[in-house]
């Protein structure tokens, strides 16, 4: 039995080095024209060949009217260095609050895009 023992500490180990992938939550807080009333979360970055492209979360409020408690969008900010970003004041994506059977129903979040050198996806 003694041959089980460092097998579990191994797989002890290994658990312990996985890594740990938290939404980190507001990344960048609401800019001064306030188009962004929660900030900007769940941020995934990219290189165009020109300049960084960040596509992210941001909550616009929710409307109750449509039974919707929170109203994510989708939004875009660019960046010569990825420091200082502006902040594209409409949203790229929109959710849905008329159709409860859409995935897009009450919001769209965490965005995760790629680009492949000519196209986004």
């Amino acid at each position: 039995m003694q041959t089980g023992v460092p097998m579990l500490l191994l797989a002890h180990v290994a658990l312990a080095a996985a890594p740990l992938l938290v939404d980190q939550g507001v990344v960048l807080p609401v800019p001064v024209d306030g188009t962004w009333p929660w900030g900007l979360g769940a941020p995934t970055v990219e290189w165009d060949g020109a300049q960084y492209v960040m596509y992210f979360e941001s909550d616009l409020g929710g409307d109750p009217d449509a039974g919707c408690p929170t109203h994510f969008v989708i939004g875009r900010a660019t960046s010569p260095d990825g420091v200082d970003w502006l902040v594209d004041p409409t949203p790229v994506l929109d959710g849905d609050a008329t159709d409860a059977a859409s995935p897009r129903y009450c919001g769209v979040s965490q965005p995760g895009v790629a680009f492949d050198g000519t196209t986004w996806h």
